[in-house]
């Protein structure tokens, strides 16, 4: 196992990054409250995270005979991109924006206790390997 690539290092980091993407397209929406016309989107990625994070999990898949798919494209963490995706709310205001302003500020506070989530599980990490740094000495 190795300290600096470990399964739950990747996974925060991949958090880190996607979220702050995620923050990215939220905040875009706020801006754009009052642009006819403008629909609203955001990113999607956790059941893609979950999979890969299980692929990681499970290791690579062996392939036995020739003929079988080669389990080498398998997602990994490092992999996972998160896919945008339009608002489904079926009101629009009428000029056709489907910016609702309460839902994206509690999608960004959400999006954002997840963030500091990661991050404190990050910062435990590093902690950790530091501890143990310091220890042998």
């Amino acid at each position: 196992m190795s300290l600096f690539n470990d399964t739950a290092q990747l996974l925060a980091q991949k958090t880190l990054d996607l979220r702050t993407e995620r923050h990215k397209l939220l905040s875009s929406n706020v801006a754009n409250l009052d642009t006819p016309g403008y629909q609203a989107e955001d990113l999607v990625f956790e059941n893609s995270l979950a999979a890969a994070l299980e692929a990681e999990t499970l290791g690579p898949l062996k392939v036995t005979d020739e003929r079988h798919l080669d389990g080498n494209d398998a997602p990994l963490l490092d992999r996972v991109e998160g896919q945008r995706i339009r608002s489904a709310t079926p009101f629009a205001d009428f000029d056709g924006n489907t910016v609702e302003l309460d839902k994206e500020m509690a999608k960004m506070a959400e999006n954002q206790l997840m963030y500091n989530a990661s991050v404190r599980m990050l910062s435990h990490q590093f902690r950790m390997l530091k501890t143990a740094i310091s220890e042998t000495k």
